[in-house]
Order: C-alpha cells, then structure tokens, then sequence
C-alpha cells in the first residue's frame, strides 16, 4: 500500500542520513522506527478524513432513502449512496482495507435492493470483520441452494465474528430449511458456548431440539433485511360502529 510504502522509504531514508552523520548501523534504528510508525500514521489519518468524507455524503442519501416517499424514490437515492462510496475506491490502493470496506457496505445496499446477483461480488470481496455482509453472501448461496458455498460463508463469518447472536441463529435457520437439522442444532450449541446467556439462542436451540420451527422475527427489521421471510402486514381495522351504522 501507497502509505505504508512512503513511511518505509522515509524512514530507510532518516536511518542511512543518521548512519552517514553518526557512523553507526545502530543509532539509525530509532530515527528509522519513529519516522515510519509516525509517518504512516500521519498519512493513515490522512487518507481516513479524506474517506469519511465519501462516506458521509453517502449516508446523507441513505437518510434520504430512508425517508423518501415512493419506492422509485428510495431505490434512487440508494443508488446514488452507492455511485459516491463507489468513489472511495480511489484511495484503495492508499490504505489497507479501504477496499473491503467499501465492497462491504456496497454489497449489502445492493443485497438490500434485491439485487442479489450485482450484490455477490461486492459481498465475495467484503471485510472479515463485516459479519452481515458476509452473511449476505452466505444468504445468496442459501437461496440458489448452493450449500457447500453458504456453508463456507458462514463459516467466515463467524471465525472472525465469534460473538455475534444473530449469525449464529441465521446460519442455524438456512441449514434447517434446507433440511439439514443436526448441522443447524451444532451450529446453535456452538452459538451458545460462547454466548450462554442468549436466550434467542437457547430459545432456538431447544425448538429445534423439539422438532419445533425456528423463530427469527423477534430480530425484526435486523433480520427481515436479509430477505428470507417477509415481514407481517399490518392487520386492517374494521370500523364496526361504522358497518353497522351504513345498514
């Protein structure tokens, strides 16, 4: 990377001046450590302003989407969030992760759209520690009941994301809907050695150990983002003072 590659050569440059002036190999490796670790984090912080720029431009359209009024409304101002974090691809080869991150929040916007097959590659590309985009892209797989490539997707995600409830429960449920009811129950005990006092997880782990179905809605918008159950309607009410004074 750019920055890593300025720092480095700065500070071989302050250990050959400070060899040359002092005449020993030794007294240059304190002014070679602190020009490199100083420098490089000068120009980390400075990449990372010009980054956040980019991305808070891009939430003030998803603010935008958020409130927007039609779904055509919506769908574009997520599109247009999408076009500026598409712009902090520039940097990439500036900083580490940048990349990641910017396929991360690209694919699941994407995801979240329903644009499942433009969201892959973007997901396939996404930060270890971004376990949501990662299950995204096992979510996919799910859907085109390609289990192996879920089944690998969710096993990253939760080798670097061991603490999240959610992932366990919704690698758990894709494995039970596709039949495969003693890898969700494992999936769930795993979930539960390290979070035992989950009681989303407890609750699942003991319905599926029942032959019982699992229950997800209580995540509610967290869980019905990832698309696999739609949300409940709401029910209409009947005015019926209303029917009875139309008779």
């Amino acid at each position: 990377m750019i920055n890593l590659a300025i720092a480095l050569a700065a500070g071989i440059l302050s250990w050959v001046l400070t060899v040359l002036v002092l005449g020993s190999v030794w007294t240059g490796i304190l002014p070679f450590v602190g020009v490199t670790i100083g420098l490089y984090i000068w120009l980390a912080r400075k990449t990372n302003k010009v980054l956040e720029v980019v991305v808070l431009e891009a939430q003030k359209q998803m603010v935008q989407a958020q409130t927007a009024r039609t779904p055509k409304q919506r769908d574009d101002a997520i599109d247009r969030s999408i076009e500026t974090l598409k712009k902090g691809f520039a940097l990439k080869n500036r900083q580490f992760l940048v990349a990641s991150q910017l396929n991360a929040q690209i694919g699941q916007l994407l995801y979240v759209q329903k644009r499942f097959e433009k969201a892959r590659p973007f997901l396939e590309k996404a930060y270890i520690r971004s376990w949501m985009a990662i299950a995204m892209l096992g979510c996919i797989h799910f859907k085109k009941k390609r289990y192996d490539e879920m089944k690998a997707a969710f096993e990253k995600a939760a080798k670097y994301n061991k603490k999240e409830s959610m992932l366990y429960n919704l690698y758990a449920w894709c494995l039970w809907k596709s039949d495969q009811n003693e890898a969700a129950i494992a999936v769930l005990n795993r979930g539960a050695a390290v979070l035992p006092s989950d009681e989303r997880l407890e609750s699942n782990l003991t319905a599926l150990k029942n032959n019982k179905k699992m229950k997800m809605r209580g995540w509610k918008e967290m869980w019905y983002q990832f698309h696999l159950e739609a949300p409940p309607q709401p029910k209409m009410k009947v005015d019926k003072k209303g029917l009875y004074r139309g008779r």
